[in-house]
């Protein structure tokens, strides 16, 4: 039997029932509720919002006072399995609405960027923000049960948008957000301009099988004395995965591409320092890192991108040795991408070309500098305009300027 929906809870255990129906389900704060009772009226077995939300009691509430009007044509209850696809089926059509939305406020640049960093865990807090503040936590499309898991739902879709080659790979999507194989994926699509379909497609069996593995698992994570069993099941699938992340690498390496041009002394020392950082620190390095172990004096433009993009990040600039940044072409290179770097090169720390690249990318650079240099007042001018902040005076050897206020204030 249902209740009419003003209905109101008699006691404790009733009004238990309902805050944590509100807990669940917020939105029963501004909806009308209604109430399904057993047949003769004396035990409360199910909670429902009129936006389909509803709680089903395992153990009946006995009603303490005489029970609401019976609508005589209503069911005694609602099939729990039909109440949940109905709020999926909503959620989903929200999410599109949403996507939708969103989609008409991006312009080409927006997108582009997604393209080249399609991580959704880096966009959560930038574009995730955004799609949470504008279209969700101001409930103009409608309620959202849970606005992290919509705007990560919808950023994916954008992904799904702008790296149209692995459609027919979709299982993809789930790897390039973090780790080596996001990384190797970056370096193709930045470096080599190019996706790599060809090497996902050949690994791609494996996630298949993770799938397969992961969704015949008879466990439940969230069933007490279940979990231990679900993670075992769920080990073969993390196997699986990491097996197609080591393929995907390994196929994105490529080290046979180089033995007709490189000395094989070169090859080997790039092929240990890319298996070594991987296993280590789960970083990606390219083999284009190999042309720098050689004693080759022209360096090929795919070889000075790619050492750029590897140390744009500091974590993996600090795996390369030393010889990597020997050559000045190379280091006029790293300068650029990331002056941070300049404390790898103490052979150019006194190069005012190099220095002057590497203070214009990073004001803190000038910290590396020689003692010369850092006594140059149109280079510590420099630094001052590119600084993030004028707390890259704070330490030495530049803390001597904190009150020159010139400097200070083309600092701030």
């Amino acid at each position: 039997m249902n209740g009419e929906a003003d209905y109101r809870a008699a006691n404790d255990e009733e009004r238990l029932a309902v805050e944590r129906f509100k807990e669940l389900h917020p939105c029963g704060d501004n909806h009308a509720l209604s109430w399904t009772f057993s047949d003769d009226g004396a035990k409360l077995l199910q909670i429902t919002c009129t936006c389909g939300a509803t709680l089903h009691l395992d153990e009946p509430i006995f009603v303490s006072i005489e029970p609401p009007k019976v609508l005589a044509d209503s069911p005694t209850s609602i099939d729990k399995a039909a109440v949940l696809k109905a709020m999926r089926a909503r959620e989903d059509t929200l999410i599109e609405a949403i996507y939708e939305s969103t989609l008409v406020t991006l312009d080409d640049e927006t997108l582009q960027s997604i393209r080249l960093n399609p991580s959704t865990s880096d966009m959560h807090f930038g574009l995730g923000l955004y799609i949470r503040n504008r279209f969700i936590h101001s409930g103009i499309l409608g309620y959202v049960s849970n606005p992290d898991s919509a705007s990560g739902a919808v950023l994916r879709k954008l992904v799904e948008r702008v790296l149209p080659e692995f459609a027919s790979l979709p299982l993809f999507y789930n790897r390039i957000d973090f780790g080596p194989v996001y990384d190797a994926f970056r370096y193709c699509i930045t470096v080599k301009s190019r996706a790599p379909v060809e090497e996902v497609a050949r690994g791609y069996r494996y996630l298949v099988e993770a799938n397969e593995v992961s969704r015949a698992n008879p466990y439940s994570i969230i069933k007490d004395g279940e979990y231990e069993q679900w993670s075992a099941w769920e080990d073969r699938s993390h196997e699986l995965k990491a097996t197609f992340d080591q393929a995907f690498v390994q196929d994105v390496w490529s080290f046979n591409t180089l033995t007709d041009v490189l000395p094989d002394s070169a090859v080997e020392q790039a092929r240990s320092l890319c298996q070594e950082t991987l296993n280590e620190d789960n970083a990606f390095i390219p083999t284009e890192i190999a042309y720098f172990l050689d004693d080759r004096s022209n360096l090929p433009d795919v070889a000075l991108r790619a050492l750029s993009w590897t140390v744009s990040d500091i974590r993996r600039a600090r795996r390369l040795p030393s010889k990597v940044f020997t050559k000045r072409e190379a280091a006029l290179e790293v300068a650029k991408a990331n002056g941070d770097c300049l404390q790898f090169m103490p052979k150019y720390q006194g190069d005012i070309e190099v220095v002057t690249e590497a203070v214009t990318n990073n004001a803190s650079a000038l910290n590396y500098a020689s003692d010369r240099l850092t006594n140059d007042r149109e280079l510590v001018k420099l630094a001052a305009l590119h600084a993030f902040y004028c707390g890259v005076f704070d330490e030495e050897p530049l803390s001597k300027y904190n009150d020159d206020d010139e400097l200070m204030q083309l600092a701030i």
